[in-house]
Order: structure tokens, then sequence, then C-alpha cells
């Protein structure tokens, strides 16, 4: 209801605007006419019939009484004067003034223009629209604005031809580029702070949906440090994976390499372009990279560790392996490691410093949801009783209530009973927020300390103050490495799968790029939800 009236409030402004607009051209136009009554710059200063007759051509847009008048008044030139101060039209005499008709035909020809333009904005503006209510709308409102196009192409300006690409397997490849995205951003704010056009990178893919078999996978783009929203490099669509990433990566390897080496211009000014990060989950990492999955026996993309194979997990409980480097991935010094040579290699990207360990992937969605999975399901003497279960999730539901649960959080929190749909930013909420409460008093003490370990931890990292400490980035790293070697105490070893041996690569990660929400995929992941529902819109 308040956002019909606002609308309303906003249409009427902006005709009230027309119509003043309209009225003050009209009074300028009348008063410079008082100051010079029907003069004829290029005739001399005596009244002369052949001059009245020029003037009366010039005027044949008035009215039959007022050429009647001026011709009888032509023979008496005092009685013409007193009557020109009554027969002054508004406007210039080579201008008439437009009729009622004509200026209700322009105000609601700019008035059409006005609705096109809000139109546009608001679909074009964040969140999924469907292009088919879109188009309904527009038919509608063709009735009461006919200038308005019949179609959200015309509206949209939407190009007639998009270069698609088929690939090998079947599936399609939309190339949109880097360049075109930065010359539709506003750098300037961006370049005087930086002075380096710096970009994350983003690549995963996803399921269009449940039941389909089609899936896409986006490369998206955001400059680093920014607020900026991400934006659409190139998009993979079919209902296979990428199997060809020479296919897949080869046009973005060319656009990279070519702003790297040439730069980026604005307002005549160059600025180097480079990308800063690659943020992206382990499978997409190993695609990208060219190296085995995560569930190989030398996956870890940090160090050379070798994994165990324990309960039908790879489980990799070795925390004093050598690190791997630039240098020596570039080298293949451990060859199991590799599945071939990735073409961001042939552009100078550095494989292992300029990847990151995603925080989102990594730690909500990989060790913490491990831990209450485990809490939950599995059997041991730390599986929750169903009756601490209960208080877990009576706990929850007080934090839930509109009395107690902040509003700066985008949800209130659900029972555990809801832990198959929890999305990331739940179990993040989670980890660092409710998990102390909800779980006191609910395990064993050794078992509540340990996880305290990971959470003082996932604290200090997660903090811009603290994590700028280097003595509490070393006491991070401690609490992290006696997480990972009491978690097999714990647990036992099938715990100790790759995303859980991973966090002692983590206060590396946060050493040299910030805190954890400065390398995080959060952001793409909006992006992407955004991109899907698009894509289920289309087909």
């Amino acid at each position: 209801m308040n956002e019909d009236i606002n609308r309303q409030n906003r249409y009427a402004a902006n005709r009230n605007i027309v119509r003043r607009a309209r009225r003050e051209l009209l009074e300028r136009r009348r008063l410079d006419l008082l100051r010079n009554p029907r003069a004829d710059p290029t005739s001399s200063s005596s009244t002369s019939p052949s001059s009245s007759g020029s003037f009366e051509a010039n005027c044949g847009d008035f009215s039959d009484a007022s050429h009647t008048q001026s011709s009888e008044d032509s023979s008496s030139p005092h009685e013409s004067q007193d009557n020109e101060d009554h027969d002054v039209p508004y406007g210039d005499p080579e201008d008439p003034e437009p009729s009622e008709s004509e200026q209700d035909d322009e105000e609601e020809e700019d008035l059409g223009v006005f609705v096109a333009n809000t139109l546009c904005r608001w679909t074009l503006n964040k969140g999924p629209s469907s292009m088919r209510k879109l188009d309904e709308l527009l038919l509608d409102l063709s009735a009461r604005f006919p200038n308005l196009p019949l179609s959200y192409k015309t509206l949209l300006q939407t190009p007639v031809q998009v270069p698609l690409t088929q690939l090998n397997n079947g599936s399609t490849l939309w190339y949109n580029g880097i360049r075109v995205n930065l010359d539709a951003l506003d750098l300037r704010e961006y370049v005087a702070r930086n002075q380096t056009i710096k970009i994350d990178v983003n690549i995963d893919g996803l399921p269009i949906s449940k039941t389909s078999p089609l899936k896409f996978w986006p490369i998206l783009g955001r400059l680093a440090g920014s607020l900026n929203p991400p934006f659409t490099i190139a998009v993979y669509f079919g209902r296979k994976d990428p199997t060809d990433v020479y296919e897949y990566l080869m046009d973005f390897a060319l656009e990279v390499d070519m702003l790297q080496r040439e730069g980026y211009y604005i307002n005549g000014n160059l600025f180097p372009v480079e990308v800063n990060n690659y943020i992206m989950d382990a499978p997409a990492r190993a695609l990208v990279k060219c190296s085995v999955q995560f569930n190989a026996v030398c996956s870890c993309d940090k160090c050379c560790v070798e994994g165990e194979y324990i309960d039908n997990r790879m489980t990799f409980t070795n925390l004093n392996a050598d690190l791997r480097t630039d240098e020596s991935f570039l080298n293949q010094t451990q060859e199991r490691h590799h599945m071939g040579r990735s073409p961001l290699e042939f552009i100078g990207t550095k494989m292992v410093s300029q990847f990151r360990l995603d925080p989102m992937h990594l730690v909500y969605l990989g060790v913490f949801k491990r831990l209450l999975t485990v809490w939950l399901h599995w059997n041991g003497a730390y599986k929750l009783h169903w009756t601490a279960v209960a208080a877990v999730n009576d706990r929850l539901n007080l934090i839930s209530s509109t009395s107690t649960c902040p509003t700066d959080f985008n949800r209130p929190p659900r029972s555990l009973e809801f832990l198959k749909l929890y999305r990331a930013h739940e179990f993040r909420r989670m980890c660092h927020y409710d998990s102390i409460l909800i779980f006191r008093d609910t395990f064993s003490k050794n078992v509540y300390e340990h996880f305290l370990l990971l959470y003082v931890a996932l604290y200090i990292l997660a903090s811009p103050f603290y994590v700028k400490s280097q003595e509490m980035r070393d006491f991070a790293h401690n609490l992290l490495l006696n997480f990972v070697e009491h978690s097999v105490l714990i647990y036992g070893h099938a715990f100790v799968v790759y995303n859980v041996h991973a966090l002692i690569h983590l206060v590396k990660e946060c050493e040299q790029h910030g805190s954890l929400d400065d390398f995080s995929a959060f952001p793409f992941e909006t992006a992407l939800m955004v991109l899907k529902k698009n894509f289920k819109v289309l087909l």
C-alpha cells in the first residue's frame, strides 16, 4: 500500500515538474516580447504597410479576428500603438504559443519517456525479473502511453545477436569480457585510491535446478577491495561440466594477458590491470589449475602432503609436509598433483599464491558443517543425545524470536531439524555467534573445549583488527594446529579430510590477504543466485 502511494506521489511530482517548466518557458517568452513588442530587427523604426504586412505574414497562425483588427488599425498609428499592449501574444512571433492540446501532447510524450526510463531502471535493478510479465506490463501501458515499446527487447535495447561459441562437448560459451564491464563502471574514485585496477575472479558451477541435467559455469569478476557487485565475464552452459579447460578459459586468458601488458585507459590516463585473487571452491580450483581433485592422494593446494585412504575417505593427518610454491607447481615437482598444464600458466599466473582457500566453502560449508554432521549422526561419545538436540533447538527458537534476534542478521536462525537446508550464511552465523551459547552444557568438557579452539581461531581471523597483529595470528595458528591434531583423537582419522587439513594453511592466507571476509566467495555466491534465477526465467 505504501509503495503504491509513493509511486503515485512520484508520478504526480514528475507531471508537476513538466508543467512548471513549461509555464516558466512561456513566461520568459512573454517578457522578452514585452521588452521588444512586435519589432523586426531587420526593419527600420518607422511603421510602414510593408513591414506590417510582413509581420502579419509571420503571424499567420493567429485567429482571423486578430488579423482583421490589425488591418483596420493600420490606418491609425496611435490607435495601433494603444492596442498593441492588449494584443501581444505569449511567445515569439516566429514561434507562436502552442495550443493547450499541443501542450498536453508534449506533456504526454515526456511522461511516456519518463515511464520508459523508469521501467528500464527497474528491470535492470538487482534481482530477477520475468521478461514475460514485463511484456504484459508494456502491453497494458501502451493503451495509455502509445509511444512505449511493446517488448522488453526494445525497452532494454538488447542486441539482436549474441556471440555464442559452440564447444566440442555440445555445450555453449558466451564470452562477455573484462573490458566491457570496466567500461560500464565509474573507476575514477577507485583508481585515485589504488592506482591499479585489481580484479578478483570467481569460477563456480551449479545446476539450473534439482530436476534438470542442465548446469552452468559462470566466470565472475569484482573490483578487489571495493563494494561493487560482481560482474559477468563469461557463462558456460550445457549438460556436462567443462571437459576442455582450454576451450573454457582461452578467451579469458587472452584478454587478461592483453590487459596486463597494455593496461586500461581512464580519461586519457593509463592504469595497470592485474588479477588479484582467484576465489573458488576445491573442484573449480582443480579444474582451472589442471590438478587432481580434493579426494586424491596429493590434492592439497598449499603443501605436498600425501593422504591415506581410511574408512572410505581420503584423510590428511600429516601436518608437517613441505609447502607448495609457485615455482614447484610450475616445475611440477610433485607429479601426482598435476593433470596437465593450465592455460593460466602461460600468462604469468602464480598458480599457488594467487589462488585462495575460500572461507565460505572451506570453513562454513566444510569444517563447521562437518562438525554438526558428526555431532548429530556419527556414532561415538561425542554424539548429541536427543534431549541435548531438543535443548539446542529450544535455544535456537528462543534466539529467533523477534524480541531477541538482532536486526543485523539477514534472517533468524533455524533449528537443527533444517540442517540439510542451511545456507552458507546460516552456518557462518551459527559458527561465529550462536554456537558458544547453544552448545554449552550439551557436550562433555573435552568436546566443547576442542570446539572452542576452532571458535577462537576463527574469531581472530575474521576480525579486521586482530588479524593485523602478528602475535594474534601466531596464536590462531597454534589453535588450529591443536584443533586438527586433537580431531584425530576425538573423532578418528576419518574426520580429517581435505577441508579439515587445509585449516592449518588458513593463517598464512590471512597474513597475506587480510581477514576471512576479504577473500570470501560470499559476494559471488549472491550474484550466482541471481544468474541462476534469471536462467530459470529464460528457460
